[in-house]
Order: C-alpha cells, then structure tokens, then sequence
C-alpha cells in the first residue's frame, strides 16, 4: 500500500509541471548485487524489508541510471518483456522537492553504493525520511530489527542536517502499479563571475605572449 505522504507528493509534482510518461525496466530484486533484507517488527506489517538499488532502463530514452525505492510497503511489479508496472507500464518523472532528503543525498550518496551494507542503510533512512518521523527506525511505521545496516542508517539520520548546497539533482518517477523511485543526478558547478574573470585574464596573457613572439 503506497503511504498517504508519498501520493500526496506525487500528486503535488504531477500538478507541478514537468511530468512525462516514459517505459522503465529494471532486473528483479533477485538479481541484484546489493541484495539486503531486514526483518520487520512493526506488527501491523510483520515482513522482511529488501534492500535493493536498481539498475534501470529508460526504454522510451534510452538511458539508463541507479534509483532508490521511496515506498517501502510497495513491491516491484513487471509487465509485457520485463518493465516495470503489471498491467501499466507508464513512469512518470517529476522533480522531488524534499529538504531532509536532499540533506541524506548529499551527505551520503557519493558513498551509498561501494558496498552492500552501505546500500542498505541508505535505502533505509531513505525510506524513514520519505515514509515516517525520519528519526527512529526502530519503531513507527517503518519499524526494524536490530542490525549492522540500521544502526549505520541511523547514524545517517543522525549526522543529516540543513542543505547548504544541493550536489545532486533527485527526479521523482512514480507509478499506479510498481515501486516509485528516486534518481540522483550530479549537480555541475556553475563557475563564479570570479572565475570566468581570471579565465579571461589568462587567455589574454597567453595571447599577448604569442604576439609578442610573433612580433620578435
């Protein structure tokens, strides 16, 4: 079952602009080389929690990027020749606005996929600050088991703090029938006016000492 939270802020994006119907596949959870489960002990919802990045296909563009599920209480769905969505194949992209998010991602995500464990607790403050209080995994509605990949998330909860500067850029997919997930995309620094100053201040030195050898 998708969280109120996250259909609420599918909606918003959708209504926002920027939205566009697009074809996405992805190998299944199996498959995958982060594979990580934790054990539930909410007991309203007693099941495993998997962990998984996805390596998925953009088939209308023909692109490809890694994402992170942002519904925990909805599984991967497939349809005609493996995309994602049973019945519904159709993602739409929309830009995710989300402070305490884009806080974990730029703290945390140039590291989140060297190893299973940190995939994994990456996934999971993802999903507490998407779904939950974003303080404790522990209990509430996404409630965990002890384990070395929950306590790393939640020391990942701990140290996220104020943006600053935002290192990456998430776009939202989202579907009527499989997993949403979120895709990061590296900010490219725009150069200071300083900048494109000394730049300029340099080509003109270079230029005038090829003159000056030319005049010789």
């Amino acid at each position: 079952m998708k969280s109120i939270q996250t259909l609420i802020a599918a909606a918003v994006l959708a209504v926002g602009g920027l939205a566009h119907a697009d074809t996405l596949k992805t190998p299944s959870y199996a498959a995958g080389n982060y594979l990580y489960s934790v054990a539930s002990t909410n007991a309203n919802s007693p099941f495993g929690y998997d962990s998984d990045p996805l390596q998925v296909s953009n088939l209308t563009t023909s692109t490809s990027f890694v994402a992170f599920c942002i519904e925990p209480f909805q599984g991967l769905s497939f349809g005609a020749n493996g995309a994602l969505g049973s019945g519904d194949p159709t993602y739409t992209s929309a830009a995710f606005g989300n402070a305490a998010v884009q806080a974990l991602y730029n703290g945390y995500y140039a590291h989140a996929l060297d190893t299973k464990l940190m995939a994994a607790a990456f996934q999971f403050a993802l999903w507490e600050l998407v779904a939950d209080s974003g303080a404790n995994l522990s209990a509430g509605i996404v409630a965990m088991a002890a384990d070395p990949a929950v306590t790393l998330a939640q020391s990942m909860l701990a140290g996220v703090g104020a943006s600053t500067t935002d290192l990456y850029t998430l776009t939202q997919w989202n579907s009527p029938r499989s997993q949403d997930l979120l895709q990061a995309a590296a900010v490219t620094a725009v150069p200071e006016p300083s900048t494109y100053a000394m730049l300029v201040a340099g080509l003109g030195a270079i230029g005038f000492i090829v003159r000056r050898r030319k005049s010789a």
